[in-house]
């Protein structure tokens, strides 16, 4: 019978990384190639840091966008009837992954064109079609780091948002994870035990920036920010988030 005294909180991890375009995200990711074998699921086609950074990595990669999603789609199936032999699986992102996964359907629909100026134009089937789709991902990600100890890392460039109040010019700005709708974006912090918010600092005014993960942040309305693993409120990752968490091993 199982029992939590058995839990390895180090064993594999599953990490949600968080923050702007350009601040670091996927060469995050990457550097768990420390750790064995990774695999990058791309749809937000920016891997060029990775070589810049590690030059001399052999980190395998698919790109996906919106033409090819059904192969993303075939992807997901495949690894549940034989799990993959890479240590690491990174998602890159779920915001472009959310994008993809709605256009996808707005095509498969022909009702690409049908917006107003020759744009696509979105309905509730398509946004459903959207959780579906990111909620099985989700729980095969979350399959394949249970059952086979595969780490699972996902990043997400937050979308800012404008929430209209009840009453007349009342609004409010918010972020999400994706660009359409809210479920995936309120859903998805909860199958992570590991959510970094990442920023980059100067130290001093001519010193070199420091790039920093941030464990332990909660606002009135969600968790911005935790770590299972009791890490500091923020971490050192200038050289490799990989190399950062496993200083903290006890």
């Amino acid at each position: 019978m199982p029992s939590t005294r058995d839990i390895d909180l180090w064993k594999s991890f599953k990490i949600l990384l968080v923050g702007p375009n350009g601040i670091g995200k996927t060469v995050a990711a990457a550097s768990f190639i420390e750790a064995g074998p990774v695999t990058i699921r791309d749809f937000d086609g920016r891997l060029e840091p990775i070589k810049l950074v590690y030059p001399a990595a052999d980190i395998d990669y698919t790109s996906y966008g919106v033409d090819d999603f059904k192969t993303f789609l075939n992807w997901l199936e495949d690894i549940q009837r034989t799990p993959p032999k890479f240590k690491t699986i990174v998602i890159d992102s779920l915001t472009s992954l959310s994008m993809s996964c709605v256009l996808y359907q707005l095509q498969v629909k022909g009702k690409v064109k049908t917006g107003a100026a020759g744009l696509p134009s979105t309905s509730w089937d398509e946004i459903n079609n959207e959780t579906v789709v990111i909620s099985k991902t989700l729980e095969v990600l979350k399959i394949m780091n249970e059952n086979h100890g595969i780490n699972i890392i996902m990043t997400a460039h937050p979308i800012t948002k404008t929430s209209i109040g009840a009453k007349e010019g009342e609004s409010s700005k918010y972020e999400s994870l994706v660009a359409y709708g809210n479920k995936i974006g309120q859903v998805t912090p909860g199958y992570f035990n590991e959510i970094y918010r990442l920023i980059t600092r100067k130290i001093t005014m001519d010193g070199p920036v420091k790039r920093l993960a941030l464990t332990n942040i909660t606002t009135d309305e969600n968790v911005i920010a935790k770590s299972a693993l009791g890490l500091p409120n923020e971490i050192d990752i200038t050289d490799g988030l990989f190399k950062a968490i496993m200083k903290h091993k006890k």
